[in-house]
């Protein structure tokens, strides 16, 4: 028996075991479970605007953070009718702006075609940004990507470096596939890749 990580859309899914011929844990993407789900793996999780009537005047201000917010209600049809391309192009003017959110918003639908084309690459470039400002379901994503190849090459070590990351921020995926991870590196790996977590800091709100 091997574990399988798989992660879709929707909120990061956990840890199970399944049968398979590879001889190492299989990190896998799997098919997205769907935006609604999507959405609630990022913070705020519910946003409905008969409770935040204001949020459109907001965003249409430029508040990234009402950007986001209105990109999840778009979303899920939360106040407004469903309409992701109206949720994407919406995450966009918050991740254009540096809003770490709006970012993994962004990532996400790329990763699953919500709003867009289905798109790794332009995903983990997302999931990057946001990860480098600290947002641990964004690290998860990237350590899934480095492990998998999917939109960069294959690294384990990387793999490592961001599963811990968000594992100290209490991503409990995260700390899963850390350890699943762990048996599969030698210990010079494995420290080269915790001297790199001592000395990373977040990145400044960057676009």
């Amino acid at each position: 028996m091997v574990a399988v990580i798989a992660v879709g859309l929707g909120g990061d899914q956990g840890l199970h075991e399944t049968d398979a011929s590879s001889p190492e844990p299989a990190l896998a993407l799997a098919p997205a479970a769907g935006p609604r789900d999507a959405a609630r793996s990022v913070v705020p999780r519910e946003i409905h605007l008969a409770a935040h009537p204001d949020l459109p005047q907001r965003a249409e201000r430029g508040d990234a953070q009402a950007q986001s917010g209105l990109a999840l209600a778009y979303l899920n049809g939360q106040g407004v009718p469903k309409d992701v391309g109206l949720a994407r192009q919406w995450a966009e003017k918050a991740a254009l702006q540096g809003h770490a959110e709006g970012q993994y918003q962004l990532g996400s639908m790329y990763l699953a075609g919500t709003g867009v084309l289905q798109d790794f690459p332009t995903a983990l470039k997302w999931f990057e940004k946001a990860a480098q400002q600290n947002h641990a379901a964004a690290q998860y994503r990237l350590g899934l990507a480095y492990y998998n190849g999917h939109g960069v090459g294959v690294d384990k070590t990387k793999a490592y470096f961001w599963f811990n990351l968000a594992a100290a921020q209490g991503q409990r995926e995260a700390t899963a596939a850390r350890d699943r991870l762990l048996p599969l590196l030698s210990a010079e790996q494995v420290a080269s890749a915790q001297r790199e977590g001592l000395a990373w800091k977040p990145a400044a709100v960057k676009p």
